[in-house]
């Protein structure tokens, strides 16, 4: 993937150097695939790493059907999770924004296909030291991910005790001595029908502007840790 503006190139470059093993940390599940977004802004902090496990048939299927979403506001309206009321929006608003989703061809079925394409996801933050602001900056977007994740050195972890990252529910990803691996494990949870609306979104932005990576498959990525 391409550098990103404003980042440090010895963290682009661990980056770069954990991307092609990606497989061997985060199992897409049967018949998904992973995609991979870089420095997207989620709404709530900006990730070095979105990690989407996806049908790509599901995938393509609801890309042509031209139902898109303008805010994360609007994927909380659409959520039956989140009362009238609730969206953090003004009732006239809300109520506004509903009509027009409604009107574009969101309804109750479509609501529930669409949230179904996004099976897993991971946001991750890469860090080469100062691990706790790492960890305020995860906490930030950890709501809208199943799992989350810092990716950081070995030595980063020194000082850092696994019940801090516990206390977040956020994990660690370092390079071992033969892989990398989970050194401190993100417990997973599923994502509101809210954020997995917005998380298909935001795919479906960076598919359009050629943003996205998609790991291919390794004897190593066959044996994923899960």
């Amino acid at each position: 993937m391409k550098r990103r503006v404003g980042v440090p190139i010895q963290e682009q470059e661990f980056v770069d150097a954990f991307l092609p093993e990606l497989g061997q940390v985060i199992a897409p599940g049967a018949g998904r695939k992973l995609f991979v977004l870089q420095d997207v802004d989620v709404s709530m902090g900006r990730p070095d790493l979105i990690v989407l496990g996806c049908s790509p048939s599901a995938l393509d299927w609801f890309s042509s059907q031209g139902l898109r979403l303008s805010s994360y506001a609007a994927a909380r309206v659409l959520d039956p999770a989140v009362p009238q009321g609730a969206s953090g929006l003004s009732e006239s608003y809300e109520r506004r924004l509903g009509l027009e989703l409604a009107q574009s061809g969101w309804n109750t079925k479509s609501v529930k296909r669409a949230s179904s394409i996004v099976a897993s996801s991971v946001g991750i933050e890469a860090k080469l030291r100062e691990i706790p602001r790492a960890l305020r900056q995860v906490a930030r977007f950890r709501s809208l991910f199943g799992r989350a994740a810092i990716l950081a050195p070995v030595r980063s972890n020194d000082a850092i005790g696994a019940s801090l990252f516990a206390s977040y529910n956020i994990g660690l990803i370092q390079p071992t001595s033969n892989a990398w691996a989970w050194t401190v494990p993100s417990v997973p949870r599923r994502e509101s029908v809210a954020s997995r609306l917005w998380l298909l979104e935001l795919l479906l932005r960076e598919q359009a502007r050629d943003g996205v990576y998609t790991p291919s498959r390794s004897r190593k990525a066959s044996i994923a840790l899960r």
